[in-house]
């Protein structure tokens, strides 16, 4: 009898102390997300929240976001394994959102889906997302692709060309005789929304440089259908380069500039005026207000309105991205 008890007494022990453990496992992980990820997932961007009404705007508040699809630049730009696991678990149907809690997004896929392509994630899951981007955003209307299923402004919907030639681009390499006929009506549809004076603009960055950039890049897979888009292209990143090699001393829009020009593959000179901006930079300056994002909801009252800034992450991955290109 004294032997069963003592087996009893230790079982409850036993019970006890995992009892324990699993509780400051919990705690441990809600004090500090690093314990499970192997990093610190924080948000990579600071938005400023505006009101617009008939009168004025009005600042209303500031707000942390973009804890997950920016991790996909910035895993292209590292290759670091732990964010790779913290991108899987956070994917929603093979796809993800630009936060936590958000839903999916063409565009955030799209930044995802290439940072695990470079860190080597399986082929065969990246097939998966790129198919369920077919299938809820590709637009045979107009050939592109949206951004997004369903909005909260007007400007939401329909096609738009960053995203469009960002998806299109990866699926001709990841899955190039999976999705012809997207890719190609992509690459019509892209090539028709260039402005005159040669760039492309879009619906979601502040940048000129990235949809221009993902333009390029995308168009130059067929270069004897788009020689005349691409030179309009260059001599536009060519006119509006600043002598010092950036473009508006800014590190996204130079790294954005230097990557179109390798895929032009033209204009040494300003590459390597580029390169050497980037090189020179005082890192210790880094701007954390690099704007990022925009976006604003809609309704008959009023407007809100997102201005969103890095934090210093998603800048310094495009400026090693770039200078990884010119190695």
């Amino acid at each position: 009898m004294q032997k069963i008890d003592l087996e009893i007494s230790a079982k409850s022990k036993t019970r006890a102390a995992n009892k324990i453990k699993f509780i400051l496992l919990a705690m441990s992980i809600y004090l500090c997300p690093g314990t499970i990820y192997g990093f610190d997932p924080k948000p990579l961007t600071i938005c400023t929240v505006y009101t617009f009404d008939e009168a004025s705007p009005r600042y209303l508040k500031r707000i942390d976001e973009g804890d997950v699809a920016y991790y996909g630049l910035v895993v292209q730009a590292e290759g670091d394994e732990d964010i790779v696991r913290y991108l899987k678990k956070h994917a929603n149907n093979y796809l993800w959102g630009y936060h936590q809690g958000y839903a999916p997004t063409a565009a955030d896929s799209a930044i995802v889906i290439e940072g695990l392509y470079h860190a080597g994630y399986s082929p065969e899951l990246l097939r998966k997302s790129l198919t369920r981007l077919f299938e809820y955003y590709y637009n045979p209307s107009d050939g592109g692709f949206k951004t997004v299923v369903s909005g909260k402004a007007k400007y939401w919907f329909g096609s738009s060309v960053e995203t469009t030639a960002h998806v299109a681009y990866l699926m001709d390499v990841i899955a190039p005789r999976k999705f012809p006929q997207a890719v190609s009506s992509s690459m019509r549809y892209t090539a028709s929304k260039q402005r005159e004076d040669g760039n492309w603009y879009g619906k979601w960055y502040p940048s000129l440089n990235i949809p221009t950039y993902y333009a390029v890049r995308l168009l130059a897979r067929q270069t004897n259908l788009y020689g005349a888009q691409l030179e309009k292209a260059a001599a536009y990143l060519r006119g509006s380069q600043e002598r010092n090699g950036s473009w508006d001393d800014s590190i996204i829009e130079t790294a954005a500039g230097l990557l179109a020009f390798k895929k032009l593959g033209c204009c040494k000179t300003n590459i390597n005026k580029a390169i050497a901006w980037l090189n020179t930079l005082d890192r210790s300056e880094y701007h954390s207000i690099e704007p990022i994002l925009y976006y604003w909801f809609e309704s008959a009252q009023e407007k809100i309105f997102y201005s969103c800034t890095d934090r210093g992450k998603i800048s310094e991955a495009w400026r090693r991205l770039a200078l990884e290109s010119s190695r």
